[in-house]
């Protein structure tokens, strides 16, 4: 983003982007409670500004994050004291225009079979280069999906895939690809468009437009 502000704190309409997120999941009726993983020198910053300035009604546990993402998640899982069965929803903070209906259906995915994902069928035709920059193939696109999030996920299911991970070194870009790894299915939800996670200042400029649009 190039900006002195961390993305998840920049203000849409007033609002910072991390609160918005936080708001859709707060009036998600099959939340219980909420595990906001944050950098540790943002801790006292994200308890005082993000979360107890808007009226919350659950509970939210602020956890310190890592390096990447992935232990960023993994500190959020182990910070949980759940039965293996219970269903874990994973999201990105910058990712404000989620729809609570969206969650539920991942999170009744996971239930029936352990892990689920959201996305949208690629639309654009995608190309496959060699390492000189050619073109070496057109990939057909009929059963390519561009992943989102909230992924789901049996919580028994989530850990066993982080652990893993920590003792082969495994390294991914998303939750759902350590469960993948295992051997195990993931279903795919369809989600939205709309569903833009904000990472450069174009997204910025979509992000405006998408709130004259969006009841958030």
């Amino acid at each position: 983003m190039e900006m002195s502000v961390r993305k998840q704190y920049l203000e849409l309409e007033g609002t910072p982007v991390l609160q918005r997120t936080l708001m859709v999941f707060d009036q998600c009726s099959d939340i219980e409670r909420i595990v906001l993983v944050v950098p540790p020198p943002d801790e006292e910053f994200c308890r005082t500004t993000i979360v107890q300035s808007i009226n919350m009604t659950k509970e939210v546990l602020l956890v310190g994050g890592g390096l990447e993402r992935q232990q960023s998640v993994y500190n959020g899982l182990l910070s949980l004291n759940i039965e293996n069965d219970e269903i874990v929803v994973i999201h990105d903070g910058v990712r404000p225009f989620v729809d609570s209906r969206h969650i539920i259906e991942c999170i009744h995915a996971a239930m029936d079979c352990g892990a689920s994902v959201l996305g949208v069928p690629v639309s654009d035709t995608l190309k496959q280069l060699d390492s000189l920059g050619y073109v070496e193939k057109t990939i057909d696109r009929e059963t390519l999906w561009a992943v989102q999030t909230p992924q789901a996920f049996q919580y028994g299911l989530i850990k066993a895939a982080h652990d893993r991970a920590v003792d082969i070194h495994i390294r991914a870009t998303d939750d759902a690809s350590l469960v993948e790894a295992m051997g195990r299915p993931v279903k795919l939800v369809l989600g939205s468009r709309n569903n833009i996670k904000i990472t450069t200042r174009d997204d910025l400029v979509l992000a405006a437009a998408l709130m004259k649009d969006v009841d958030i």
